[in-house]
C-alpha cells in the first residue's frame, strides 16, 4: 500500500490494510471507505479529508493522527486509540466507538 501510495494511488476503497504500519504517513484526500483497518497503526499520520465511512477499523492506533475534516460515517471504531488526535471537523456520526480512547 505505502508504494502503491507514493506512486500516485489515491483509492483505496474496500482494500484489506488491517494491521500495516501508516504511522507517520501523509494519507491526506485518501478514499478509504469500506476498507478494512483492524489494529491498523496510524499513528501520527496525516489524514485530512480522508473518507474512512463504512471502515472496520477496530483497534487501530490513531494516536497524534490529523484527522481533521475526515469523512468517518457508519464506522467501526471499537477500541480505537485517538489519544492526542486531531479531530477539528471531522464527521463521526452515526459511528461506532464504544471502547475507544480519546
Amino acid at each position: 500500500m505505502i508504494e502503491e501510495y507514493k506512486n500516485g494511488r489515491r483509492d483505496f476503497c474496500g482494500e484489506d490494510l488491517s494491521g500495516l504500519d501508516l504511522s507517520n504517513l501523509d494519507l491526506h484526500d485518501v478514499d478509504m471507505s469500506q476498507a478494512r483497518l483492524v489494529m491498523t497503526n496510524l499513528n501520527s499520520a496525516s489524514l485530512k479529508f480522508v473518507d474512512m465511512s463504512f471502515v472496520d477499523a477496530k483497534n487501530a492506533d490513531f494516536r497524534g493522527a490529523d484527522l481533521s475534516g475526515a469523512y468517518i460515517r457508519f464506522a467501526n471504531l471499537e477500541g480505537a486509540n485517538f489519544y492526542n488526535a486531531n479531530l477539528d471537523d471531522a464527521d463521526f456520526r452515526d459511528t461506532s466507538l464504544e471502547g475507544s480512547l480519546k
